[in-house]
């Protein structure tokens, strides 16, 4: 059979290393090295030991708690270990979406390590992104029961890299010890500090496993700390041992090596062919001086794609593909994909010559340029119609959402005023999908002091009612023959009586929105007369204001009894008697967990509105309404044209 070239380069690379290892070895065991490979068979597991530790140095914002088990308080900050489980271990003691020390109460161990096992790593909703994030980083006391044999702890690092979290992984690990990291940690820890580029911090894990790796990833690891430290001799064997038990798959990975050890830079080239995308040969790349392929930005990994679009060793291409996906998965924040898009040296020209002729460029550089020029523009008008434009072509690539949250702090330039009524319905939209919703209730006021003189912007704005709605608030309208009566005039103006009984930002917001069974009736309307999907448009609606808690008249549910779901999805069975019955039960964590997985990774626009009624009312019932209101809203815009 003939010889790969993985096989070629290896043997070149053993023929330079035999001379310095035969020495080395001939010394005898005295100077035998410390970090030599160690065999993949499974070693005996030693009890992990809780390491001593305190914060040091700690900038970040949040704080650190670790809930004291047996009495669900976190106001006390523990510095050490100590007796604490660091199961416990979070960023904070309770977060603003209803979550808190005790929202493990009520769920099994087993539970709770089968649903945060399950949890989807790929997240489409910005909401459900919130809640997997919160729900892992958040201090809890843990599921009361015996010590299960997985670390909840670990688990949630883990699920914090997948969900492309990186820097919250991190953060969580310092929170479990800031001195060294815990053995069962090491390769998360790992893993992370190879994604957020500190090589140096990961090999600094590496060292921490004295008694080696069992792992193939652990084996890898030590093989490329060896490479940056120009050990080759000790990682031509640490290659050989993973190729004498048939861990040799991973191609890559072995022409990576071979080039750090002869001194090349791997050329496009060789790197054409897809391997296997991963953190660690995204840095072998790297340390090597090679270009980043586009076969990583193909990659399902969030954190990974993240990876590949902040770094500069990959081509302009590359990293707007890979920084698309992964803003999609919430794994790159607008602030980051801003920072991506004016690091890639797209000239002035080129964005004129983009602007004049977008369809001859690809989609995820016209997105860039269209934000770039929107950027630029000093007089609001100017802005006003680029935004228009770029949220217009990012609909039609259904990344509409996406460039809504991007252009939030461009949005903030441009004030609402009677001279943008034709921009206002567009502005209302994107401030909702930004989570700017006061910014929505100022365009909304704007709109409708010129409502009646054009009824195409006129519908526009009818269009958006029930996403402003659920923006809003439900608050504490008064009611006359079980009818809301909010039916106050179209420019928001409100009585000084009743603006100064005003006890906090919903019912400020609710006094500036008009809403009533007329304007309902009216919103309908207009949904019917296009057909079957808006009458589909209806239903889904209506699901989604009964869920939340609003009242809505039978007359309604009759106009559309006879909907047919534009989408059909629906959650498996037992997840969807799971969801249930823990919402019945008040198990938070547990709810939350099984919304998430009745979620899923698909488009919000894609569940059965029962589904997606089921979904918003369980989260509801046990105390988790901001989200709940969250995910409806998006629903509620992907039905808004």
């Amino acid at each position: 059979m003939t010889d790969s070239r993985a096989d070629r380069r290896l043997r070149a690379a053993k023929i330079i290393a035999v001379a310095a290892a035969a020495y080395f070895f001939a010394q005898g065991p005295g100077i035998a090295q410390s970090r030599a490979p160690v065999s993949l068979i499974p070693q005996p597991i030693e009890k992990e030991e809780s390491v001593p530790g305190k914060r040091q140095g700690q900038t970040e914002p949040s704080r650190i708690f670790r809930s004291i088990p047996g009495t669900g308080d976190s106001s006390v900050r523990v510095r050490g270990l100590g007796a604490v489980d660091t199961d416990a271990v979070g960023l904070s003691g309770r977060n603003s979406i209803g979550l808190s020390t005790e929202m493990w109460r009520g769920t099994s161990r087993a539970v709770a390590e089968r649903l945060l096992t399950a949890m989807p790593e790929r997240l489409a909703s910005a909401a459900a992104q919130d809640l997997a994030r919160s729900l892992l980083l958040v201090a809890a006391e843990p599921p009361a029961s015996a010590r299960g044999d997985i670390s909840l702890v670990k688990l949630r690092v883990e699920k914090l890299i997948a969900l492309g979290a990186a820097e919250d992984a991190e953060q969580l690990l310092r929170a479990v010890s800031a001195r060294s990291v815990p053995k069962n940690l090491i390769e998360p820890a790992v893993r992370v500090r190879l994604l957020t580029s500190d090589f140096a911090g990961a090999c600094h894990a590496v060292e921490a496993a004295d008694s080696g790796f069992v792992s193939e990833f652990g084996q890898k690891a030590l093989i490329f700390c060896q490479l940056l430290n120009q050990e080759f001799s000790e990682a031509v064997l640490g290659l050989e041992l993973l190729r004498e038990q048939n861990l040799a798959q991973d191609v890559t990975f072995f022409e990576l090596s071979n080039a750090i050890i002869s001194g090349a830079v791997p050329t496009a080239e060789q790197l054409a062919a897809p391997g296997q995308a991963s953190a660690l040969n995204l840095a072998l790349i790297r340390a090597a001086g090679g270009r980043v392929p586009a076969w990583f930005a193909e990659a399902d990994a969030p954190s990974l794609l993240k990876a590949v679009a902040i770094t500069s060793d990959a081509d302009r291409e590359i990293r707007l593909v890979a920084a698309r996906r992964a803003a999609q998965w919430g794994a790159l924040s607008p602030v980051e994909m801003a920072d991506v898009y004016a690091g890639l040296g797209i000239s002035a020209d080129e964005v004129a010559t983009v602007l004049l002729e977008p369809d001859t460029v690809s989609a995820g550089l016209r997105l860039a340029v269209m934000y770039l020029a929107a950027d630029s523009q000093d007089i609001a008008v100017a802005r006003a119609e680029v935004l228009r434009e770029m949220w217009r072509l990012a609909a039609e690539q259904q990344e509409w959402r996406l460039a809504a949250r991007l252009t939030a702090a461009q949005l903030r330039h441009v004030r609402p005023a009677p001279a943008f009524t034709w921009f206002a319905s567009d502005a209302i939209a994107a401030s909702l999908a930004a989570g700017e919703f006061e910014q929505a209730l100022d365009w909304f006021r704007v709109a409708a002091s010129r409502s009646g003189f054009d009824k195409e912007a006129d519908d526009a704005l009818t269009a958006l009612w029930p996403a402003l709605r659920m923006a809003a608030g439900r608050g504490t309208p008064a009611r006359t023959a079980g009818v809301q009566t909010r039916v106050f005039d179209q420019t928001g103006r409100r009585s000084v009586s009743t603006i100064t009984r005003a006890t906090n930002s919903t019912t400020v917001r609710n006094s500036r929105l008009p809403w009533d069974d007329r304007r309902l009736a009216e919103w309908i309307a207009i949904q019917e007369a296009d057909g079957a999907v808006g009458v589909a448009t209806v239903a889904t609606v209506l699901a989604l204001f009964d869920a939340l808690g609003e009242q809505v008249s039978e007359a309604f549910w009759l106009r559309a009894e006879l909907a047919e779901p534009l989408s059909t999805a629906f959650p498996p069975l037992d997840v969807w008697v799971g969801l249930l019955r823990a919402a019945e039960a008040g198990n938070v964590a547990e709810t939350a967990l099984y919304a998430l997985l009745a979620v899923g990774e698909d488009e919000v626009s894609q569940l059965h509105p029962v589904a997606i009624h089921t979904i918003v009312r369980a989260m509801r019932r046990v105390g988790l309404s901001e989200t709940a209101r969250a995910f409806a809203l998006e629903v509620a815009l992907t039905t808004a044209p």
